[in-house]
């Protein structure tokens, strides 16, 4: 499975790595939605910063490009 935050192709190893990816692109969905209806930079980063679903949606974010790699960032 490919996606777009991936430096390369790898292979899902189970449901977990499967959440990762979708909730990255749910939360890219999400960005791009809010840049669309003109919501200010400073409101979109105290979202990102402070919003307990949104803080989370972000840090596991930066786990994709880890996914298949034999460890996981964070973990």
């Amino acid at each position: 499975m490919a996606h777009g935050g991936t430096k390369r192709l790898r292979i899902l190893r189970d449901s977990y790595q499967l959440k990762v990816v979708a909730e990255s692109v749910h939360l890219v969905t999400y960005l791009a939605a809010l840049q669309e209806l003109q919501v200010p930079i400073d409101k979109v980063r105290e979202a990102l910063l402070n919003h307990p679903r949104l803080k989370v949606m972000a840090e596991n974010c930066a786990k994709v490009n880890h996914l298949g790699s034999g460890s996981q960032a964070g973990s």
